[in-house]
């Protein structure tokens, strides 16, 4: 994948442009779902991303137990 090429121009979808910005904020990266709609290639993206202080970690354990 080149810079350049089109996040929906290489198959990406709405439900992949969710998990794209769920992992970039897990690696402390600032970006949101419609950025990744308007800014479609990496070179885009890059220029309007930002570091976060912290990453996003999931304590253990959590999200397990009973749904009411």
């Amino acid at each position: 994948v080149g810079v350049d090429d089109g996040f929906f121009d290489l198959g990406g979808d709405s439900i992949m442009s969710i998990q794209l910005v769920s992992r970039a904020r897990r690696a402390g990266l600032e970006l949101s779902v419609r950025a990744v709609f308007e800014h479609r290639t990496v070179a885009a993206l890059a220029e309007i991303v930002t570091e976060t202080d912290t990453t996003v970690t999931e304590e253990p354990g959590a999200g397990i137990g009973d749904v009411p």
